[in-house]
């Protein structure tokens, strides 16, 4: 992945963690003070998303697109529409699909944030990565590396010991007697 001049971090996996979980927050403020319905927020998430791209990708392809590095990139809007409408199904097939799973996704995530939490969505997100990550293994498609299983349980224990995950709590403080 190629980065953009004065670019401190090349990898944008490193930001995507914060961008989750400031959504799942949102969201579930959201869910909590206006009572809306996961399907209607689904679409209304939808109409946004698209908007906001629709908006931004005649910008970025002038900062960005134009120029030599960004030819053939991500925001090279002529070239994106010439493949996105000049491939058939080849294109269409899989991004359709992927919008329906993406849907559904987000469908069941907000329906867990509305009436359980944000945390248990996380969790749940967790055990899903988790899944595809033992699939893979036993696909052979990665190999087992310890520091992966090693990430993943910082992962859920950080999950779990965020104050809202557990109905009780043990004290860790000592006891007077």
């Amino acid at each position: 992945m190629q980065c953009v001049k004065n670019c401190d971090d090349p990898d944008p996996r490193n930001h995507k963690t914060f961008e989750l979980a400031t959504q799942f927050v949102v969201e579930e403020k959201i869910m909590e003070h206006f009572q809306v319905e996961p399907l209607v927020a689904v679409g209304w998430e939808g109409v946004s998303g698209f908007l906001i791209i629709l908006a931004a990708l005649p910008i970025l392809h002038l900062l960005i697109g134009r120029t030599d590095e960004g030819r053939g990139g991500f925001f090279d809007a002529p070239n994106a529409i010439h493949e996105l409408f000049g491939s058939g199904i080849k294109i269409w097939g899989p991004s359709i699909i992927f919008a329906i799973s993406v849907a559904f996704t987000n469908f069941f995530g907000l329906a867990v944030t509305k009436n359980v939490s944000a945390t248990a969505r996380s969790t749940i997100d967790t055990c899903r990565t988790c899944s595809i990550w033992l699939v893979s293994l036993a696909m052979g498609w990665e190999t087992f590396k310890p520091l992966q299983l090693a990430g993943f349980i910082l992962l859920v224990y950080g999950t779990f010991a965020s104050p809202p995950s557990l109905p009780a709590r043990i004290k860790l403080t000592p006891q007077t007697t």
